[in-house]
């Protein structure tokens, strides 16, 4: 379970008409003890009934009720809400009590309230008064339960009442899905990542300005092997795009070109297809799924409760990997920032190299364009190739050429191992017609 932009601790800036939102991220050393005493608090009440955790008592090891409510949630990755087994319940209470049971065709509390039901229905009428309550219960219950030795029902009426309301919230147990408990420093970091990736569900486009000289140095002082450069990160970009349904345009800075034999700075905006009935951030999970990739500081796993849980949010925080070379590093990244959509208007979220420090160790992710088939259907024909009318609105810049890996490449002195990424000529304007690889 994630929280949502709503319930995240947050300030709002307005700049003439410019309206900028800033998220609270947690920085090193920040709130550690209070995460510590919230995570104790959990394991406290491993086993005990959800009507025994105490929200207020939460919050309190926290201090900030928005935090508290968030780091809650973060949490949920590790410690989750499970219903106890009937069958394990009720042997506990007695092995005869369980064959009376499944002799009456009772094997769940739904059950167990319909069978109540008819008794009273049959044995009062239909209607039971307060008095009549616990006598009525204690016949049902010799009923069903038998009797012991000495003829008392060996069904206590307390029992009975407990079995009747196994399945609600109140009666679930809390459980641990890993061996042991989370330290402060994992929560932590996937509450920013988690926080991070509330921004980006809500956001209609996302702007990165890479630097590909560092890029270069990066990838030459991680491995002495040839580099692809970083046309490996545009061709990967467009196949991810492609099976995401993700616009994008890139293109040169226009200042780097005039005053560079080589330009390096390079522009990236990821936008989803905008429609005429649907909300400006309708494709934010996409644009979010695609960064996180893009980063490289995540492999999709699938949550096993159907989103935030361990698989999803631990598989985040493994020990990271060796850097990708289809990632890009948060140090060749010089600017960053996500056009976001909250309560009707719309803000400007920069995310600067502290933020994006902020979040998991960049881990492998190479295996997933193999391991993980999209869930986005793609979103234009596979026979056709239609040309992009939403580039137009973007700043004018330098188009990249058509043999964009080897032209980048080429242009950084570095060599290149990769086929072009086109193979049939375009109309001269790669932003309008990059449309045609998904």
């Amino acid at each position: 379970m994630r929280f949502s932009l709503q319930d995240i601790k947050k300030q709002v800036q307005r700049r003439g008409n410019i309206l900028s939102v800033s998220l609270h991220f947690l920085r090193s050393g920040e709130l550690r003890e209070e995460i510590e005493h919230l995570v104790s608090y959990h394991e406290q009440l491993l086993g005990h009934a959800q009507r025994d955790f105490s929200i207020d008592d939460a919050r309190a090891c926290i201090g900030d009720y928005r935090l508290a409510h968030c780091l809650i949630t973060t949490l949920s990755a590790w410690y989750y809400w499970q219903q106890p087994d009937w069958q394990m319940v009720v042997k506990q209470l007695g092995n005869d009590i369980l064959e009376r049971f499944q002799e009456a065709n009772i094997t769940s509390p739904a059950q167990l309230r319909l069978a109540l039901f008819n008794f009273v229905n049959d044995r009062f009428d239909g209607f039971l008064d307060a008095q009549m309550r616990g006598a009525a219960l204690e016949e049902f219950a010799g009923m069903h339960g038998g009797t012991d030795q000495q003829g008392m029902p060996a069904l206590a009426v307390p029992d009975l009442e407990y079995l009747l309301t196994l399945d609600s919230d109140e009666e679930a147990v809390l459980v641990r899905d890993t061996s042991h408990a989370p330290g402060a420093e994992e929560v932590a970091s996937l509450y920013n990542q988690w926080v991070f990736e509330a921004a980006l569900f809500n956001a209609s486009d996302v702007h990165f300005v890479i630097d590909c000289t560092t890029f270069i140095k990066m990838q030459d002082g991680a491995t002495n092997k040839t580099t692809t450069g970083i046309g490996a990160v545009i061709k990967r970009l467009c196949y991810l795009s492609r099976n995401l349904g993700v616009y994008y345009d890139l293109a040169y800075d226009s200042d780097s070109i005039a005053d560079q034999t080589s330009p390096s700075i390079l522009h990236l905006t990821l936008y989803g297809p905008q429609e005429m009935t649907g909300a400006p951030q309708q494709y934010g999970l996409r644009l979010a799924r695609l960064c996180r990739i893009l980063l490289g500081y995540s492999n999709l796993y699938h949550s096993r409760r159907g989103g935030g849980g361990v698989d999803e949010g631990m598989g985040r925080l493994r020990r990271p990997g060796p850097t990708s070379p289809a990632t890009l590093s948060t140090a060749a990244i010089l600017q960053a920032e996500a056009t976001i959509h909250f309560l009707q208007r719309a803000y400007r979220f920069v995310m600067d190299a502290t933020l994006l420090n902020l979040l998991p160790s960049p881990v492998e992710t190479n295996t997933i364009e193999t391991q993980a088939p999209s869930n986005f259907p793609s979103t234009s024909p596979t026979n056709k190739h239609p040309i992009s009318t939403y580039a137009k609105y973007r700043n004018t810049t330098t188009s990249l050429h058509l043999f964009m890996t080897a032209a980048l490449n080429s242009l950084l002195q570095k060599p290149s191992t990769h086929l072009p990424i086109a193979t049939e000529l375009m109309d001269g304007n790669w932003n309008a017609s990059q449309s045609r690889f998904y």
